[in-house]
């Protein structure tokens, strides 16, 4: 991503990597999941909803030696997007990495499942932080999928395979709660 804005004309086929997370409010075997619709003034993927935090890599993520700092990008998402202090952010782990074949060119995203703590289901809901989105909503991990599919279609891609991934570890006999462990 950051060879393709620096160096465009050498780097002109290069996808760029974002950011996806997938935020629980608590460590229950349902948990609170958190999904925001994105504002109608956002450039791509208006009205539409989407797990919140997420976001491209971007200058600050580069580290000294080239190394890209995927933990540093996800805490500053966070706080950008949902208004919280980074100290409610008390965990956060990679657990799969997705394609969003957005505009014809594609995004790749490392999804991360991010524990929050400090935070009811009320409050998060009252919260939009950025402007970015103009809607909260927490629904628990259960009723998730029933929620996306009555946006019909208003959803980001990236909503579908991170709820899949979450999926695929309870099919596996994998404790949702023994990710974060």
């Amino acid at each position: 991503f950051l060879a393709g804005r620096l160096e465009p004309d050498r780097w002109p086929a290069l996808n760029p990597v974002g950011v996806s997370g997938l935020m629980r409010l608590d460590q229950s075997a349902d948990p609170p999941l958190v999904i925001a619709r994105r504002s109608l003034h956002v450039t791509l993927y208006p009205g539409c909803w989407e797990f919140m935090p997420s976001g491209g890599l971007d200058g600050e993520s580069m580290q000294p030696g080239g190394e890209l700092d995927v933990q540093g990008q996800i805490r500053r998402e966070f706080t950008e997007e949902s208004g919280l202090a980074h100290r409610h952010l008390t965990q956060s782990r990679p657990f799969c990495f997705l394609f969003d074949p957005q505009d014809g060119v594609g995004i790749y995203d490392i999804g991360l499942l991010l524990q929050v703590q400090g935070v009811t289901p009320g409050e998060m809901e009252s919260r939009i932080g950025s402007g970015e989105y103009d809607q909260v909503v927490v629904r628990p991990l259960s009723e998730m999928r029933a929620f996306v599919l009555h946006q019909e279609g208003a959803v980001v891609p990236s909503v579908h395979d991170l709820l899949e991934g979450v999926t695929r570890f309870q099919e596996r006999s994998l404790a949702f709660s023994s990710i974060f462990q």
